[in-house]
């Protein structure tokens, strides 16, 4: 398979929303309800705020099968969430409200310098390819072009694959959180 990298289009929202929602964890999958409400959460604010900050891989095809999102502008964020993206995602399972409380508290705990934060999202047949090494790439260059020194991974279990991947790209341990979850740092300079 043919994989390419670009910057996010427009023509790609509805597609990145999908591809959070099917790789959303186990927590989100209790109901329908919840899973629907996990795009509000993990994908809008940047598709709609930031999309400047986004790069897609795509198959042959020109579809996206995979994304890195990233947030630059950690104020902004923090108010938008908390006015228009949380009431969305509880409006549609009030259970999502614990995960909001804390992707939430997270982030306030984070020091204002670990607050540049990203998130990926890749399908499974698109996985294990280099993908993700790809998006960060792209990412990293990106901030760099920008200014940004560092970029963090927020609220990532040790215990679970996505951890061993960004520690093996050259991220490091940055902070303990809550639950046994951890903050990652990596400078944006290779």
């Amino acid at each position: 398979m043919e994989v390419k990298i670009r910057k996010y289009q427009e023509k790609d929202k509805e597609r990145l929303r999908f591809i959070c929602s099917e790789t959303a964890g186990e927590y989100f999958r209790k109901s329908d309800e919840m899973l629907s409400a996990v795009p509000a959460i993990y994908n809008d604010y940047f598709t709609e705020n930031e999309p400047q900050n986004i790069f897609v891989a795509t198959d042959e095809n020109d579809e996206a099968q995979g994304y890195i999102i990233c947030c630059t502008e950690p104020q902004n964020f923090r108010k938008k969430m908390i006015k228009k993206y949380i009431p969305k995602a509880v409006k549609k399972s009030v259970k999502m409200l614990p995960a909001c409380m804390g992707y939430m508290a997270s982030l306030s705990m984070a020091k204002r310098e670990d607050r540049v934060h990203l998130h990926i999202d890749i399908l499974p047949q698109f996985q294990h390819m280099g993908v993700g090494t790809l998006l960060i790439d792209a990412l990293r260059n990106h901030l760099k072009n920008e200014g940004i020194k560092e970029l963090c991974v927020n609220t990532i279990d040790p215990n679970e694959s996505a951890y061993k991947f960004y520690k093996k790209y050259g991220f490091k341990d940055n902070k303990k959180l809550p639950m046994g979850l951890v903050s990652l740092k990596i400078s944006t300079d290779k």
